[in-house]
């Protein structure tokens, strides 16, 4: 299976994976952007969380169009 992943110029509709303890983990996805801030929705949280770009780049988080928890098929 193929997954393209993002370091910057992240898009609404992208999953948020960051690096924890040996595997990578899914922080929730971009439901919005207002300019240089990024609305992200986890399950965590009720509703929508507002973050800058800066904050996302720097804290090492990557994005993809696929979640990781997705079954393979192959």
């Amino acid at each position: 299976m193929y997954r393209a992943y993002k370091i910057t110029d992240f898009e609404v509709g992208d999953y948020l994976l960051k690096f924890e303890e040996d595997k990578w983990v899914n922080h929730g996805k971009i439901v919005l952007q207002q300019g240089t801030m990024f609305g992200i929705r986890t399950k965590t949280h009720d509703g929508i969380i507002m973050l800058r770009d800066n904050i996302l780049y720097s804290e090492g988080f990557i994005a993809s169009k696929d979640p990781l928890d997705k079954p393979s098929k192959g």
